[in-house]
């Protein structure tokens, strides 16, 4: 069942409940057609599928289902007063996880890539580095229409619905 089935579902359960529905302890009405929700995020995905309003920043075009959404965006992309000040270089950050990620770049480079030498502040950066340029991919699966080739069946099954409309029973063929 996709989300679309599931709020319609939801919305007959609801309208059949009638004044039943009071009785829950957290309703989310919304705001553009009055269907109730159980939850916040039922709410946003019927307000997404549903109208497809979103909410834009002025400054870089990012969209957001919610206000807050929003307003944390641009606190955290564009405001450059902050609370959370770095006691190395001053620079001051609206959120506290990004005064954290600012402070790897204080950190001398210490991990080494065993492959090439290349230098990484972090364990997760050394190991994207690995994966990207380093690892060998064997084992490609490829779409049996057209030239598109990918590592996980996934990605090919739903490639192959969306740009040429066969179902999963087609199955991606291996290529070395």
């Amino acid at each position: 069942m996709n989300r679309r089935d599931f709020a319609g579902a939801l919305t007959a359960l609801l309208k059949a409940l009638g004044d039943n529905v009071k009785a829950l302890p957290q309703q989310y009405p919304c705001p553009h057609c009055g269907q109730v929700s159980l939850t916040r995020a039922v709410q946003n995905s019927h307000i997404r599928l549903t109208h497809d309003l979103r909410f834009c920043c002025k400054l870089c075009g990012s969209t957001y289902i919610t206000k807050v959404g929003l307003a944390d965006h641009i606190k955290a992309k564009h405001m450059e007063d902050g609370n959370h000040k770095c006691d190395q270089c001053g620079k001051t950050f609206s959120y506290k996880l990004k005064l954290q990620e600012h402070m790897s770049t204080h950190r001398p480079s210490e991990l080494l890539c065993t492959q090439c030498g290349k230098k990484f502040r972090d364990g997760a950066n050394l190991c994207k580095h690995q994966k990207e340029q380093h690892q060998k991919l064997e084992i490609l699966l490829h779409c049996p229409v057209c030239p598109y080739k990918h590592t996980l069946r996934r990605y090919v099954v739903y490639h192959m619905l969306r740009a040429h409309n066969i179902k999963s029973c087609s199955t991606p063929h291996f290529s070395e």
